[in-house]
């Protein structure tokens, strides 16, 4: 019986022992259909993975919150901000460098998300698909749905993250980037300590020896799939001659959002905005790490989600000043979409350690084109505990009325013009998050 053609790469990848470079390549380059195709728009997902403390974010200790009891003390004692001109967007102390940005785009809030579990892996899968109860391994993420839809190569790009499901690895191509430095060498020079001159002519020789490496460990009954190989080949240095150079992370880009290594926490939305301007792609997921405060927590939490806060207005910046490369009339933020998620939130009591522990809800941000500006959906009680969501306003949670990832995902899948892809989701998308 004939291998599927997926495995016979991927297995020649890993004989030829060049695990750096599978780890950029795509493979399964056929097209997944077209029902839905974006109508041009374009979607940044962004995670902060450890679960941040929406207090401190999007969903502030304020009225009847500050004298519940429920909150550590320490709450009471935090800066609450409005953005301008919209007072329902109520900013705590670690979102406050991004008032500008919220400011500046449509932007919404949605709290009070029903999580169903408090574990790091399978609730980020829940938040980056949109699916509650997970049917791992069959569910995308929002971004590589998008991308599936509209076919083509890449159909996504994921970075500082490995794609969150492994059927994902298999059969939707995309590029994973590890850190913002690799932007202007992937294509270049795909395993950097063997091909020390970065030239596109040493990456062709190298693709020819792992050529020779991978026919002469075939199976001779897949002899015939080395032909697969070879076309992938071709798609991979048709992207080096086409977008090498725009890919550069400029030494001007590189300070504006911090970065030295390309591990700081602004060097994956400087490579989203590299990304979206060489037009390689329209959809992009980044993520972004140091959020799971079980000590220490207004010494940690806090300055990570300035650093995340900083990086964001950055790109909302830059977003606005950058033409789409495909439509010169409009700038990016006319066209990009953006969502901020986290696994669930964190604990309204400090532990011993003065850190927080895991709670069950969640909260997102979005932003940009189609959002209803100044909105603020869903609701958690004076408590902390979830609220139910109906017709538009909190009500006592009861069975079938909480507001789920589902409904967040499907009315983003619809927005941006994967209506099919979202009725998938949720027969019922979150009403009132997009004009």
């Amino acid at each position: 019986m004939k291998r599927d053609r997926r495995h016979v790469i991927g297995q020649a990848f890993k004989v030829a022992g060049v695990g750096a470079l599978s780890s950029l390549l795509p493979f399964g380059f056929a097209g997944r259909g077209r029902a839905d195709d974006g109508s041009g728009r374009r979607f940044v997902q962004i995670f902060l993975r450890g679960a941040w403390n929406s207090n401190f974010a999007v969903d502030p200790v304020v009225g009847g919150k500050r004298t519940s009891g429920a909150y550590d003390p320490a709450h009471l004692a935090l800066e609450v901000a409005a953005v301008p001109g919209k007072d329902k967007l109520l900013v705590g102390p670690g979102f406050k460098p991004a008032l500008a940005a919220f400011q500046a785009l449509p932007t919404a809030f949605v709290n009070g998300i029903q999580m169903e579990v408090t574990a790091h892996d399978v609730a980020f899968q829940y938040m980056a698909t949109g699916r509650t109860p997970l049917r791992f391994p069959f569910e995308p993420a929002l971004a590589v749905a998008m991308g599936q839809a509209t076919g083509g190569f890449p159909t996504h790009v994921m970075l500082n993250a490995p794609s969150p499901l492994g059927k994902t690895a298999r059969e939707a191509p995309y590029l994973l980037i590890g850190s913002a430095n690799q932007l202007g060498t992937m294509f270049r020079s795909p395993v950097r300590t063997q091909l020390a001159d970065g030239t596109l002519a040493a990456g062709d020789a190298f693709a020819a020896h792992l050529d020779e490496s991978f026919k002469g460990r075939l199976a001779e009954a897949a002899a015939d799939d080395a032909a697969v190989w070879a076309d992938e080949r071709a798609k991979i240095i048709a992207l080096a001659e086409r977008y090498g150079d725009s890919l550069k992370l400029s030494d001007e880009l590189a300070s504006r959002y911090g970065v030295v290594r390309g591990k700081e926490p602004g060097a994956p939305f400087a490579a989203a905005l590299v990304v979206l301007r060489s037009g390689l792609t329209r959809f992009v997921s980044l993520s972004v790490f140091g959020f799971d405060t079980h000590t220490d927590e207004l010494d940690r939490q806090i300055p990570a989600q300035n650093a995340a806060a900083t990086a964001l207005a950055r790109l909302v910046e830059d977003l606005a000043a950058t033409p789409d490369p495909d439509d010169a009339t409009k700038k990016l933020s006319e066209t990009t979409t953006i969502l901020v998620t986290s696994e669930f939130t964190r604990t309204p009591k400090f532990n011993a350690a003065d850190g927080t522990d895991h709670w069950a809800t969640a909260s997102a941000i979005v932003m940009g084109a189609g959002v209803k500006d100044g909105v603020v959906l869903g609701a958690t009680s004076d408590e902390a505990h979830l609220m139910g969501w109906q017709s538009g306003a909190a009500v006592p949670l009861a069975a079938g009325n909480a507001l789920t990832p589902e409904m967040v995902a499907a009315a983003v899948l619809r927005a941006l013009g994967f209506p099919q892809r979202a009725a998938l989701i949720s027969e019922v998308p979150l009403d009132g998050l997009f004009v």
